[in-house]
């Protein structure tokens, strides 16, 4: 958008005491006479542009002319810098980088490009990933219905959804958009949708009710379906020298996300290490999903809690009985 041209411009000259028009037609990628026209439109709006001719002439803005960057300080622009970066490595739009040039001074107060924070929302799918998000954000942004098909631990599906926003949630890049096929608002992973298109069909948007739009309450549901259909369960505990120990464990029951029950026996290493460190992790897994949880663990040894938990298969682990010295926690 010219706009943006013309605002990048004023941001260069700003920074720089002289550029050349052929150094601005490359950065915006326009002819030279396209930037001498912007020349003209800034000097219009009041900005005092001077050029000089000749082997080492070149466009400035009048001396004594500064931008007030009071608005923001340099660590309130380093941290929405960051948050640009962040969103340039799953997006090839140059606007993203027009952006970060136009708030990145180089003059005193330098924000430095040896950042110590780097955020790279991107996967081993960049290349497409980049594509789906551009096409989303072009449907949600001209209300348009977009078709795809659909890979889950269901099987192949086609949907027409209503797209509303993109969120990068637990590793992931989802849509969020109200599925025609199911007639309910839904979350979409993107590395699972494929042939995907924006249909010649305008949408009305539809109210989102708040719980509808509790992004954690759909992510809470995925993760308690794994946790309850998983067989077995990674934990990991910490041993005396700090170091983590992972080994698998039975599923036994949970309530939610927020609690979960194993059984093993009291002299099992797992035991001795949560008697070191309550701290532990816990993954499940259900195909190609899983659920990472950290938290803390409690050793159950009361008779009832173990008559209740009892399964016959644990016989075999279990030899003495219900009321042997294993632990539920």
């Amino acid at each position: 958008m010219k706009i943006d041209r013309l605002l990048g411009i004023v941001t260069i000259l700003l920074q720089q005491d002289k550029v050349t028009a052929p150094e601005l037609a490359k950065k915006f990628e326009v002819s030279r006479r396209t930037i001498h026209r912007d020349i003209d439109d800034i000097c219009k709006a009041g900005i005092p542009i001077i050029t000089y001719q000749g082997g080492d002439g070149g466009i400035s803005i009048a001396e004594g002319y500064k931008l007030d960057k009071s608005v923001l300080s340099i660590e309130e622009l380093q941290n929405i810098i960051t948050g640009l970066k962040s969103l340039g490595s799953v997006s090839d739009t140059p606007r993203i980088e027009r952006l970060i040039l136009k708030l990145s001074p180089k003059s005193e107060g330098v924000i430095s490009i040896k950042d110590s924070i780097l955020i790279d929302l991107s996967s081993h799918y960049k290349s497409s990933l980049s594509e789906k998000i551009s096409l989303l954000k072009s449907a949600i942004s001209e209300k348009m219905l977009v078709n795809f098909d659909y890979y889950s631990e269901k099987g192949l599906s086609n949907r027409i959804i209503e797209p509303y926003f993109i969120t990068f949630k637990w590793t992931s890049w989802y849509v969020f958009g109200y599925c025609r096929d199911r007639n309910g608002f839904r979350l979409f992973k993107l590395n699972r949708l494929w042939r995907h298109k924006v249909l010649n069909e305008i949408f009305v948007p539809r109210e989102i009710l708040a719980q509808e739009f509790d992004l954690d309450d759909y992510f809470a549901d995925q993760a308690e379906a794994i946790m309850k259909v998983a067989i077995t369960a990674v934990i990991a505990t910490i041993d005396q020298n700090g170091f983590p120990r992972a080994s698998t464990i039975s599923n036994l029951k949970t309530e939610g996300i927020k609690h979960a029950w194993f059984a093993t026996g009291l002299s099992t290493g797992k035991a001795r290490c949560i008697r070191l460190n309550n701290k532990a992790g816990l993954c499940y897994c259900d195909g190609n999903n899983n659920v990472t949880l950290m938290g803390t663990i409690e050793i159950l040894t009361e008779p009832k809690i173990k008559k209740d938990m009892w399964i016959d298969w644990f016989i075999h682990h279990f030899p003495g009985g219900r009321l042997i010295q294993s632990t539920v926690y």
